[in-house]
C-alpha cells in the first residue's frame, strides 16, 4: 500500500513536471530573436522553473522512500521523454549559442575548417572579391544561395571570433546540418539540431540507470538527473553541446565501474582480458568526451590512478595511451596554430596596381581584404566591429605592398584569458586584487587596502610583463587552478584507495563540482556536468544548486 501511494506521488509530480513544460512551450513563444529584452517574461520564466525545481525535490524525495526503484523506471523514463519531447519544439529562451552551433555544422560540411574563418569575416566579405580564397568562397558563395545560412551567420554571437568547439561536437553539429533540408527555416534548423542534442540527453539517462544496476542501486535514483528542470531547461530547450561531453563521460564511468569493481576476479585469464577491454574502451569514451568539450580532461587523473592500483601498471599505460591519443586526434585541429600558407602566396601576388584598380571610385570596402594604408588613407583593422575581448590590431602594410589575411582571435586564448560569467569564489579573489576602476563604485567585498591592490598589480606586471589590466584575472585564475590541481589529485588518490565504486563515484562528483565551482566561468549549463553524479554525492545541499541557478537569469530581467 505504501509503495502504491509513493508511485502515484512520482506519477502527480511527473505530470506536473510536464504541464510546466507545456506552459514553458507558451511562454518561450516571447523569447523570439527579434523580441526586445524589456518584452520578455524573463521573471515569469524564472518563477516558472523555481516551482518545476519545487515538484522535482518531491519526486526525488518520493523515490528515495520507495526501496523498489525497478517499479518506478518506466514511469521516470516516460515522463523524462515527454518533457524533452514538449520542449524541443519550444523557443529557447535567452540563448543564442545554437546558432554557432547551426554555423559551424553548415561549415563543416562545406569542408571549410571552422578554425579558420570568424563569421564575420565571412558575413562582411564580397562574393565578387576575386582575392577570396576558395574555401572562403565556398563559405560566401553558401551565404547568398541559402536566406537560411545567411541569417544564421549574421545571428551568431561574438562574431568576430571562430569557434571553439572540439571536432566531435563538430561532427554533430554537421550531421545536424546535413540532416536539414535546404528549404528549411532557421526555426525547424534549430528544432534539428536540439533533436540530435537529445539524443546525448537521453543516452545520458539509460547509462545512468545501466549503472545503476550494475552497482545494485535503486535505478530510480535515475529521476535525479531524468528529471531535473534544469537539465530540461539547458538541452531539451536552449540545446547546449554539452550533452555529448556528458554522454561520453557517463559511458568512460560505467564502463570503468565494470572494470575495475565489477569484475573481481581479475587473476583468472579471461577475466582479465574483459577489463583491459573495458579499461581501454573507458579511456576512448573519456578521450570522445574531451574531444567534445575539454573539461573532462580534469578526470583523466581520477581515472589513471585508480585503474594503475587496482589493475596495474599495463592497463593503466593502455589506458594512458588510449586516452592521450583519442583527445590529442580529437582536439588537435582547435589547439593547433592556424596557418593558411595558400592564403598568403594569393595575397601575396597582389600588386598595387590590382589595389587601385579595386578601390577607385565608389567601390565598396572589403572588410576581408582592407586597403593598404598609405599616407592619406588610415591604417584599418581586419576585424570591423568592437568586441567586449580585445582590439583587433591594424593591419601593418608589408614592404612588398601586399597584406596578409590575419586569422581570426583564437577563441580558446580568448576564453582562457579574458571570460567571466557569474563567477562566485574567482569574483572575490580576483576583486581583492585588482585596483579600484574609476568611474566605478566601489565593490563592498574588496576588503585589501587600494594601494596594496594597485602595487601589487603594477609589481607584477613590471615582472611579468603582463598588462595592468590583465594581472588580477590571470594570477587569480592560476591560484584557483593550483588550488583544484590540488584538490584533484587528493581526490584521486583517495579514489584509487577505495574498493566501493559509489565512493568512487562520489569523489567524480567532487571534482566536476568544484572544478566548476572554483572557476571563473559558472554558466547554468556547466552544472549538468555533475548533475549525473549527484546520486552518488553524500550531501542533500548539492541537489539545491540546480535550483538556485536559475536565479542567474533574473540577470537579464533587471538589464531590461
Amino acid at each position: 500500500m505504501i509503495r502504491l501511494r509513493w508511485n502515484l506521488s512520482l506519477k502527480a509530480c511527473g505530470f506536473a513536471l510536464w504541464l510546466g513544460c507545456l506552459a514553458l512551450l507558451f511562454l518561450s513563444s516571447r523569447f523570439t530573436y527579434e523580441v526586445n529584452a524589456q518584452e520578455r517574461p524573463i521573471a515569469l520564466v524564472v518563477s516558472l522553473l523555481l516551482g518545476m525545481f519545487g515538484i522535482y525535490f518531491l519526486a526525488i524525495r518520493s523515490v528515495t522512500r520507495d526501496a523498489n526503484g525497478e517499479t518506478n523506471w518506466p514511469t521516470i523514463l516516460s515522463f523524462a521523454i515527454a518533457m524533452r519531447l514538449v520542449v524541443l519544439f519550444s523557443v529557447p529562451i535567452q540563448e543564442l549559442d545554437y546558432y554557432r552551433y547551426l554555423w559551424d555544422g553548415e561549415t563543416v560540411l562545406q569542408n571549410v575548417s571552422p578554425f579558420e574563418y570568424s563569421p564575420e569575416q565571412v558575413l562582411l566579405a564580397r562574393s565578387d572579391d576575386l582575392r577570396l580564397p576558395d574555401d572562403l568562397k565556398r563559405l560566401v558563395d553558401l551565404r547568398d544561395r541559402n536566406s537560411r545560412v545567411k541569417t544564421i551567420v549574421s545571428r551568431v554571437h561574438f562574431g568576430e571570433l571562430a569557434s571553439i568547439y572540439p571536432p566531435v561536437s563538430l561532427t554533430v553539429f554537421s550531421f545536424a546540418a546535413a540532416t536539414t533540408p535546404d528549404s528549411a527555416s532557421v526555426e525547424t534548423a534549430i528544432i534539428i539540431l536540439k533533436g540530435w542534442i537529445l539524443l546525448f540527453d537521453i543516452g545520458i539517462i539509460l547509462l545512468l540507470a545501466d549503472l545503476l544496476r550494475t552497482l545494485r542501486l535503486p535505478v530510480g535514483l535515475t529521476v535525479i538527473y531524468a528529471w531535473c528542470p534544469l537539465v530540461i531547461k539547458e538541452f531539451a530547450n536552449s540545446g547546449h553541446l554539452d550533452a555529448i561531453a556528458v554522454f561520453f563521460m557517463m559511458w568512460a564511468a560505467s564502463l570503468f565501474v565494470k572494470a575495475v569493481f565489477v569484475s573481481s576476479a581479475i587473476t583468472d585469464g579471461g577475466e582479465a582480458s574483459q577489463t583491459t577491454r573495458r579499461v581501454i574502451l573507458s579511456g576512448l569514451a573519456l578521450g570522445l568526451a574531451i574531444g567534445s568539450k575539454l573539461f573532462p580532461v580534469v578526470l583523466v587523473p581520477l581515472f589513471l590512478l585508480s585503474i594503475f592500483r587496482k589493475c596495474g601498471v599495463a592497463d593503466a599505460v593502455k589506458f594512458l595511451v588510449t586516452v592521450s591519443a583519442i583527445s590529442l586526434v580529437a582536439i588537435w585541429p582547435l589547439v593547433a596554430p592556424r596557418f593558411n600558407d595558400k592564403q598568403q602566396e594569393v595575397l601575396q601576388e597582389r600588386s598595387a596596381i590590382e589595389f587601385i584598380e579595386n578601390t577607385s571610385g565608389n567601390e565598396a570596402y572589403s572588410p576581408i581584404f582592407p586597403p593598404i594604408p598609405n599616407d592619406e588613407s588610415p591604417a584599418l583593422p581586419l576585424i570591423a566591429t568592437s568586441s567586449q575581448f580585445e582590439a583587433s590590431p591594424p593591419n601593418p602594410a608589408v614592404k612588398d605592398g601586399s597584406q596578409s589575411l590575419d586569422p581570426p582571435p583564437r577563441s580558446l586564448k580568448v576564453f582562457l584569458s579574458q571570460w567571466k560569467m557569474n563567477d562566485l569564489i574567482f569574483m572575490f579573489v580576483e576583486s581583492n586584487l585588482s585596483p579600484d576602476r574609476e568611474g566605478r563604485p566601489r565593490i563592498w567585498f574588496a576588503v585589501v587596502p587600494t594601494e596594496w591592490r594597485k602595487a601589487f598589480v603594477q609589481n607584477a606586471s613590471r615582472m611579468t610583463g603582463i598588462p595592468n589590466e590583465n594581472v588580477a584575472f590571470l594570477i587569480t585564475r592560476v591560484c584557483l587552478s593550483a588550488i583544484f590541481i590540488g584538490l584533484a589529485f587528493w581526490w584521486s588518490w583517495c579514489a584509487a584507495r577505495t574498493d566501493d565504486a559509489s565512493e568512487w563515484l562520489r569523489y567524480l562528483f567532487l571534482t566536476l563540482a568544484w572544478f566548476w565551482i572554483l572557476s571563473p566561468t559558472l554558466n547554468p549549463w556547466y552544472w549538468t556536468w555533475a548533475i549525473p553524479f549527484l546520486a552518488f554525492a553524500r550531501s542533500r545541499s548539492w541537489l539545491l544548486v540546480s535550483g538556485l541557478l536559475f536565479l542567474y537569469y533574473l540577470r537579464f530581467w533587471f538589464a531590461a
